[in-house]
């Protein structure tokens, strides 16, 4: 009888033990994976203000304002109508229909770019001659290829610099840089580019 009890009393404990254990172990892995929960969530709060808080600090310096973000539609927007108001319906001996100085079309140009990106290409292609402007019948600078890679990148002002480089038939391999700033509209107001072959190593616009 004494050992019956006694076998009782052991099975008692360690059935006692074996759910204190259990307790313990469940303990140590709820509160361990809370700690861990917490832990990630306190790092995303601080990866969230941080951000936050780059954020501002660009609002700040006012350039995150609704329409500031460098699209490649605006890309291709600026730089399409750039060429299309670089070139002007003309007679048939080359004079400009509509327009009759050069003045006038760097006024055209507003919105687009800036007078001094415009006026290399300008003083190209453009001569003043008797109240009349003439085009020089020649073929148009190589210029940015909708379709192609291209990569943007920051400067350390705030412009943002198109770089692209491409193949045609015309100019063959060629690079290109077009910085855009952002002042009401963006504009262009940097270009570099330059045909490898015709111009080796060279960053002349033209």
């Amino acid at each position: 009888m004494k050992k019956v009890k006694g076998a009782y009393l052991l099975t008692f404990f360690v059935i006692v033990l074996l759910a204190l254990l259990l307790h313990v172990n469940l303990i140590n892995t709820l509160y361990g994976v809370n700690g861990n929960q917490a832990s990630d969530n306190n790092n995303l709060r601080e990866s969230n203000f941080k951000k936050e808080g780059d954020l501002l600090e660009a609002r700040r310096a006012g350039r995150l304002e609704e329409g500031e973000v460098l699209t490649e539609a605006v890309i291709i927007e600026k730089t399409d109508l750039f060429i299309e108001t670089l070139v002007q319906e003309i007679n048939e001996d080359y004079s400009v229909i509509n327009y009759s100085s050069k003045e006038q079309l760097y006024e055209l140009f507003d919105g687009i770019a800036t007078r001094e990106s415009v006026k290399p290409y300008l003083d190209f292609y453009y001569q003043e001659l008797d109240d009349s402007i003439y085009i020089l019948p020649t073929e148009l600078p190589p210029w940015f290829v909708v379709g192609v890679p291209y990569e943007v990148t920051e400067s350390a002002n705030g412009t943002f610099v198109v770089f692209q480089e491409t193949v045609t038939d015309l100019h063959g391999p060629y690079k290109i840089e077009i910085e855009f700033a952002y002042n009401d509209n963006w504009e262009i107001i940097r270009i570099n580019h330059f045909n490898e072959e015709v111009y080796p190593g060279s960053t002349d616009i033209i």
